[in-house]
């Protein structure tokens, strides 16, 4: 039979790992690893709020329409040729007629 070892404690307070702490680390470590992760969460936040603007600034960029009055139209003729636009204006009712 094998004699049981002993093992030498080095003397100082004794502290219990708290949950979720990793023997053997120090406070420090743990703080910059905090810091790390900080850093990483406003990195990833600026990435992804700097996507979100820039859809939408090219999503209402490209989905705004002008429109034209009918007098601007008229006095823009020789500009605006064949193209298509959009006039803004009113209906006058009983001249649309549904085929």
């Amino acid at each position: 039979m094998t004699e049981p070892t002993t093992v030498a404690v080095p003397p100082g307070p004794v502290h219990a790992a708290s949950p979720g702490e990793v023997p053997g680390t120090s406070l420090s470590a743990m703080a910059a690893g905090r810091r790390r992760t900080r850093r990483r969460l406003w990195a990833v936040g600026a990435v992804l709020f700097g996507a979100f603007a820039f859809l939408l600034v090219e999503g209402l960029g490209s989905s705004l329409n002008y429109f034209e009055t009918v007098d601007q139209a008229f006095h823009h003729k020789a500009m605006l040729g064949t193209q298509t636009f959009r006039l803004e204006g009113v209906v006058v009712p009983g001249t649309v007629h549904r085929t």
